[in-house]
């Protein structure tokens, strides 16, 4: 409990410094993406593409919200005739998390599912890799979201909802 207050403070300490820093961000009339919170479900998985789409320069990751509040997820190398891997993970009761990884190219990011319980190393399931810190916990965000989603109960996904995105 203290280490959970700690990093709080420290995130919301961060979250403050960094508030003035503009670097990166756009200014001028180029409309913002609304917040993971603001988005409707649809939203929020079209943005899951458009991440999957961009982040790795080795692979492309697709996402589909299938019945049951189940993710699916399916990458493929970035060449031609290569085959695509595909993958079910259950949202509800997942733990989303996000991994620093260094290799020859640097240090970039990994979020990773390990549905449960019991969670265990050998149940985890990447979700999306190579990506920048900031597509990182926007991804994660977006996923946090979608969770929320399942638990209210929002998705309707027995509908015609359960469908792939480009």
């Amino acid at each position: 409990m203290n280490t959970t207050l700690h990093r709080t403070a420290w995130m919301l300490a961060l979250l403050f410094g960094l508030q003035g820093c503009r670097d990166g961000y756009p200014e001028g009339d180029e409309p913002l993406l609304p917040s993971a919170a603001e988005m409707s479900p649809e939203q929020r998985l079209e943005q899951l593409a458009v991440l999957g789409s961009d982040a790795s320069p080795h692979q492309i990751w697709r996402y589909a919200l299938q019945p049951g509040c189940r993710l699916q997820v399916e990458h493929r190398p970035r060449r031609w005739f290569s085959d695509a891997q595909s993958v079910e993970v259950g949202l509800e009761r997942t733990e989303i998390r996000i991994d620093a990884v260094e290799d020859s190219e640097g240090e970039h990011f990994r979020v990773v599912a390990r549905p449960g319980p019991p969670r265990t190393t050998a149940d985890e399931v990447m979700l999306l890799d190579h990506g920048s810190w900031p597509d990182a916990v926007q991804f994660r965000a977006l996923l946090l979201h979608l969770q929320k989603d399942c638990s209210d109960d929002r998705l309707g996904l027995d509908s015609d909802f359960a469908r792939h995105l480009t």
